[in-house]
């Protein structure tokens, strides 16, 4: 008698299902690994937007005197009613601009889902960490905190002096 040996001409459902398997998961992946790109990718643009917008602050406050020119040590914290018309650095205590200034003091709009928030200290010449009454000390210590949607991103401190 003859036998008759099946030849397979294709693959078997167990095969198929495996290779969609595979498939599925390899998919899976890269979907997922694109999505946290795309969160990494927003968040390195959020941190650049907020480093440009401390070296705004940071340009305007450097071109300023650390004491007011007309009331020299009378008072910390702004004597003028707007921004544009700051004239030395504490004048920017407590500033909260949103939106965002440019270093020619102008809104930067297309920046508005971010908040720049100015805090200038007299610190210790002893040590810069402590900090002392308005006006008791050459050295003041400018923080400039961005905000994205509410949420602090950056954080840059600087120290300047009278001398």
């Amino acid at each position: 008698m003859k036998s008759h040996i099946n030849k397979k001409n294709g693959f078997t459902l167990i095969e198929i299902l495996v290779a969609i398997i595979i498939i599925g998961i390899a998919i899976a992946s890269l979907i997922g690994s694109n999505g946290y790109y795309s969160y990494a990718s927003a968040s390195a643009a959020d941190i650049t937007t907020a480093e440009f917008l401390v070296s705004q602050i940071k340009t305007i406050t450097s071109l300023l005197p650390l004491r007011d020119p007309q009331t020299g040590t009378g008072v910390f914290g702004p004597e003028e009613a707007s921004l544009a018309t700051y004239d030395d650095v504490d004048d920017f205590d407590d500033a909260v601009l949103s939106p965002p200034v440019d270093a020619r003091r102008s809104p930067l709009s297309a920046l508005a889902r971010f908040t720049q928030q100015v805090t200038v200290n007299n610190i210790s010449a002893a040590n810069f960490q402590q900090t002392v009454t308005d006006h008791s000390s050459d050295f003041i210590k400018i923080t400039v905190r961005i905000l994205a949607d509410g949420i602090e991103i950056s954080s840059v401190s600087w120290i300047r002096t009278l001398q």
